[in-house]
């Protein structure tokens, strides 16, 4: 038996009055909340009961059909293969913040971002394929003369392990949490989309700014660049900045 006709008997056998049904449609889902899933139907990895509700677990994939999937997952092995999306530039700042592997929705691909940041309680990554990924990463900063030509990498305070490696396989001079928060506490995830463009005064740089220096920023994903925008505005008009992430993550 194959898992959409396994979830099917299970939805069934759960609610005998057929109430809760298993659709693709993410317009059903802001409807009908009975129903708790992100992805598609077909993305299914198994069905949790709470309360009265079915949580859907997903696999993750990559929504653009013009790329291979990103991210595929293997007995609870997130493998990283390739090829990815293209390199993608934003302006914040009037400064440029480069996504490597320009973008991916989070909530499809929400347990391989956590893995990839060292949070996932449900996979593990390949070592082999996340070395891979590295390897691209290295080639694709030192294809962008504006990166490659940068005397110092400094990265924003985060928890997540990837910036630590994204710096070692860089093999330029870095500070690692060079831009600290103000307040230890403070997490952006709690704050909603819409009211973030309005933060400010987030970081303190904690590092001594060299004039005439080429500092490119360093943070794993971007959503709507508060954090670039708080960095690049506590750095002097003498400095030449330029901001790298791994993705923007789109919702």
């Amino acid at each position: 038996m194959n898992l959409i006709n396994i979830i099917r008997e299970e939805v069934d056998n759960l609610f005998t009055n057929k109430l809760y049904m298993v659709f693709e449609s993410k317009y059903y889902y802001s409807t009908n909340k009975e129903i708790l899933f992100i992805g598609t139907y077909d993305e299914c990895v198994n069905v949790i009961q709470n309360n009265r509700h079915l949580n859907l677990e997903m696999l993750p994939y990559s929504k653009n059909k013009n790329v291979e999937e990103e991210f595929q997952v293997d007995n609870d092995i997130l493998n990283i293969t390739k090829p990815f999306d293209t390199i993608k530039k934003y302006v914040i700042n009037n400064k440029t913040v480069y996504t490597l592997f320009g973008n991916v929705d989070y909530y499809e691909n929400k347990e391989a971002i956590l893995a990839i940041k060292g949070k996932s309680n449900q996979l593990t990554l390949n070592k082999q394929t996340y070395t891979n990924f590295l390897d691209e990463l290295k080639y694709r900063f030192y294809a962008i003369p504006e990166l490659s030509d940068s005397d110092l990498l400094v990265s924003i305070q985060t928890s997540a392990n990837i910036n630590d490696d994204i710096m070692r396989i860089l093999q330029k001079p870095y500070i690692k949490d060079g831009f600290k928060k103000i307040n230890p506490l403070f997490k952006m995830r709690d704050v909603k989309l819409k009211d973030r463009a309005n933060i400010t005064n987030l970081f303190v740089a904690d590092f001594n700014v060299k004039e005439n220096a080429k500092i490119c920023i360093v943070d794993d994903f971007i959503t709507t660049g508060t954090s670039f925008k708080n960095a690049f505005e506590i750095l002097p008009n003498t400095v030449k900045s330029v901001g790298m992430c791994l993705f923007k993550l789109e919702s």
